[in-house]
């Protein structure tokens, strides 16, 4: 499913960001990714919204050794703040985490 929508890339270490027509590089800030406790899961939600088209909310889970446990996504077709939208993505994590078995979880996002 394509969109008019292009965000920033991340090729090797360096993001590219479209200003005004002209690309300009900069280095990409490098975060290292932090281990939950033992038997817990560390999920990550996220949430885009496309002005007339909806939103899109989103979760990736991955256990205390980094490996993949579940994803998921869901479109609304309403648009929200982009904080409300955070928090509808949460929402939504915390069900998809009662779906698997209502597992301990640290929950990430950007907001």
């Amino acid at each position: 499913m394509g969109s008019d929508w292009e965000g920033p890339k991340l090729l090797g270490g360096v993001q590219l960001l479209s200003q005004t027509g002209k690309d300009r590089e900069r280095e990409a800030e490098v975060i290292t990714w932090m281990r939950p406790p033992r038997g817990w899961v560390k999920v990550n939600v996220d949430a885009a919204v496309l002005k007339g088209e909806g939103t899109g909310l989103g979760m990736v889970m991955r256990d205390e050794n980094g490996a993949f446990q579940r994803a998921a996504v869901r479109r609304e077709r309403r648009c929200w703040p982009p904080e409300i939208a955070e928090i509808k993505a949460v929402e939504f994590d915390l069900k998809q985490l009662e779906r698997s078995g209502g597992r301990q979880a640290v929950v990430e996002m950007d907001c």
